[in-house]
């Protein structure tokens, strides 16, 4: 076992998420690559101060060296160094590594912590010590979770089941089950082999299928004779003991995870940068492994509309302990509703399959949950390699999703804002289905708490009722005029016309009122050009923050009211 640092020539990064997308760049273009580079000048001077301390794993007679492998020199490329040591040996010679590189001003990673070395405090040295921190796994190679079902090329049928299909006729026939994967997500079987065998045409017949735990039956629906469709079931006891829940996550992006995936092949060192994503919330620990491949699978999937198995995720009590697949549902349900949020797509996490105390399937779910096709850039609020936002947003969106009075509405108001979010379709459908959402955040937060009657709200305008939320939730309503150009004009217009003086919950509720309750035309929302569109983005970054609000979340976001910027761009909360 080993435990690996990063070191490489450049500036030093602003925080440890913007340092691991830095270190997995580099990786990918200096070491994940079939071109030899020289290592930089610097980067040589550092391996040469290296081997001045402890020599080379090659020259080193008595056993006393640290390094995994030698020539250490052989470990660089470039302005980059990515180099292992032996565990026994890491906390003094990482510390070390890291003051060297820190005195010959260079930057040094650590992968298994996925932070800036040298440490601020000794406090995070523990994750190389044997009484480790907890926040850190322990080992410096993690290995990834290879999944239930195999990874999918993009568009390729995942199998589910293939075999004796039963319950229907006298006799067994060979059928499959599987996850069909283009043009859309969708659960299908059909009868295999060369035979005639056919089924007789029925509304809808249960087809019985031998499964690890017993016979399992599954509703399906026909299309044919001999093939047709099914709506999905939960197959096995949802009440058996489980040790863990393993489902495949679809369409989803790589994001940074704290840790790095690696194993040593014939070939080398094969490395997934960033691979792992690790989380405890209350008594659920989240392991959310990338596919090694996901660069390739990706790079053009967001052109055509096909799903693609990209992460695999395993779900287990904090302690080890035992839990039920009916005790994990909300955990999964949030984790489908959070990430789908920050994105502002849907993504989905399917196929849960439960394992029990004795490592077999006792448990499995096959539905087609809400997923939509792979966007290249993401439209919602979380910023991908921003791990820790990640963690913050489940931090409090699971908990929530555990109390069944406060799941349902926040999921209605999830659903409004990633359809909102999403910038496909009208855009005028857009501001509307946001308007909605709104609405509904507006009536649980005035009336269903008791501040409002029922008659105080219906008697007050709409856009009293939104500012005062927004202001309760220390949101600004102003415009901005240099990120909403068009907004700013239409509030300069309308003060020349009418003398209103129009703020931001102003403009989102005058321009839906306009577009579903036309008194006449409607040019008076095209006339200024972009008035729409800018509509749109208001109402979604106030639907976005005001449910963020509402779970206390106090990280970074994606200003989704602004038009430009840099890809990654982000900022603390209004109210943190």
């Amino acid at each position: 076992m080993s435990y690996d640092l990063a070191v490489w020539d450049g500036d030093k990064p602003a925080d440890n998420a913007i340092a691991g997308e830095v270190f997995t760049q580099l990786y990918d273009r200096y070491i994940d690559t079939d071109e030899e580079s020289p290592p930089s000048p610097r980067i040589a001077e550092y391996v040469a101060a290296l081997l001045a301390r402890w020599v080379d794993l090659t020259e080193d007679e008595e056993d006393t060296s640290p390094w995994s492998t030698g020539p250490l020199i052989d470990e660089a490329a470039g302005p980059l160094i990515y180099f292992p040591m032996r565990y026994s040996m890491a906390e003094e010679a990482s510390a070390y590594a890291a003051e060297l590189a820190a005195s010959m001003g260079l930057v040094c990673f650590d992968p298994q912590a996925g932070g800036l070395r040298p440490y601020p405090s000794q406090e995070a040295q523990a994750c190389v010590r044997g009484g480790r921190d907890e926040r850190f796994p322990v080992g410096g190679s993690l290995v990834a979770d290879p999944g239930v079902y195999p990874f999918n090329m993009p568009g390729e049928s995942v199998v589910l089941y293939d075999g004796p299909i039963g319950g229907v006729e006298e006799e067994d026939a060979a059928g499959r089950v599987e996850l069909t994967c283009s043009p859309k997500l969708s659960l299908d079987w059909s009868l295999t082999g060369e035979s005639d065998f056919s089924l007789e045409l029925r509304d809808e017949v249960s087809l019985q299928l031998l499964r690890p735990y017993g016979v399992a039956a599954l509703r399906v629906s026909f299309r044919g004779q001999r093939d047709g469709w099914t709506n999905g079931a939960e197959l096995g006891d949802p009440a058996v003991p489980l040790k863990r829940v393993v489902a495949h996550w679809f369409n989803l992006p790589k994001f940074q995870g704290q840790y790095h995936l690696t194993e040593r092949t014939g070939e080398g060192k094969r490395l997934w940068s960033g691979g792992r994503w690790l989380r405890e919330i209350g008594d659920w620990k989240i392991v959310i492994d990338v596919r090694p491949d996901h660069k390739d699978v990706w790079v053009d999937l967001h052109k055509v509309h096909t799903y693609v198995m990209t992460h695999v995720m395993e779900l287990s009590r904090v302690d080890g302990s035992t839990f039920t697949a009916a005790e994990a549902e909300h955990v999964l349900r949030a984790l489908h509703v959070g990430l789908s949020f920050g994105l502002g797509r849907w993504v989905a996490p399917l196929l849960p399959v439960g394992i029990d105390t004795h490592g077999e399937v006792a448990w499995e779910e096959w539905r087609s949950l809400l997923c939509d096709p792979a966007r290249k850039i993401s439209s919602g609020w979380w910023v991908p390699f921003d791990s820790e936002a990640l963690a913050s947003l489940l931090d409090v969106l699971i908990p929530a999703f555990a109390d069944p009075g406060r799941a349902e509405p926040l999921r209605l108001q999830i659903n409004y804002a990633v359809t909102a979010t999403n910038d496909t379709g009208f855009v005028e459908q857009r501001v509307m289905i946001g308007a909605a959402g709104l609405e509904h955040v507006m009536w649980e937060r005035l009336v269903l708490s008791g501040r409002l009657t029922r008659n105080q709200y219906k008697v007050r305008p709409a856009h009293s009722l939104l500012r005062e939320v927004l202001q309760d939730a220390g949101i600004p309503t102003s415009i901005d005029p240099k990120q909403l150009t068009a907004l700013t004009r239409l509030v300069s217009m309308r003060r020349q016309e009418s003398g209103a003086d129009m703020d931001g919950p102003d403009v989102v509720t005058w321009v839906r009122n306009r577009l579903v309750h036309p008194t006449g035309s409607q040019d008076v929302v095209y006339r200024v050009s972009g008035v729409v569109m800018e509509t749109w983005l208001l109402t979604r970054h106030y639907l976005s923050l005001l449910i963020l609000e509402s779970l206390g979340y106090r990280g970074l976001y994606r200003n989704l009211a602004k038009r430009g910027g840099w890809v990654g761009e982000t900022e603390r909360v209004p109210w943190a």
